[in-house]
């Protein structure tokens, strides 16, 4: 694990500890809600080269399993409710979203034969230095895709 690995995972259990204790009780629904939907696109978008690492991955898989915990813990609180139910409902599936990313990889790499990437303000990725391709842009289209009908399906059934 390099700085960025175990920094990102730092923050992010430290964020969740705050959210399980609240000890202030300055914790409201809107910022479980973002927490909870940002996960998987922060993930994507800015750890997709750490979770190349099988490790790193692994760390993440287990911290999404923790989330689901999180959830039933405080998903009947009342502070963190919306009409059509808790705002922390979409950390159920961060473990589908690292497991959907590592499938695009695979797709990646057998179409391309190269490492995927996500796509960023300019045409060219940060890690890699390489230009992004097609298959890069359709993975991440794919992987937004499932996104927002996750997220429209939370809503809908819940």
């Amino acid at each position: 694990m390099d700085n960025w690995d175990f920094y990102s995972i730092f923050i992010y259990v430290a964020i969740s500890l705050i959210i399980y204790f609240d000890p202030y009780g300055l914790i409201t629904k809107e910022m479980v809600l973002f927490y909870a939907y940002l996960t998987p696109l922060f993930l994507y978008l800015f750890n997709y080269k750490s979770l190349r690492k099988l490790n790193v991955w692994i760390i993440w898989t287990i911290i999404s399993l923790l989330d689901i915990v999180l959830y039933y813990e405080i998903s009947g609180i009342e502070k963190f409710m919306f009409v059509r139910g808790p705002a922390s409902g979409f950390l159920r599936y961060t473990w589908i979203f690292l497991l959907l990313f590592q499938l695009l990889r695979v797709i990646s790499f057998k179409f391309q034969e190269m490492e995927l990437v996500a796509p960023n303000k300019g045409s060219i990725d940060i890690w890699d230095n390489r230009r992004l391709t097609f298959v890069d842009n359709i993975c991440f289209i794919i992987y937004g895709g499932i996104f927002v009908f996750m997220g429209v399906a939370e809503q809908v059934f819940n």
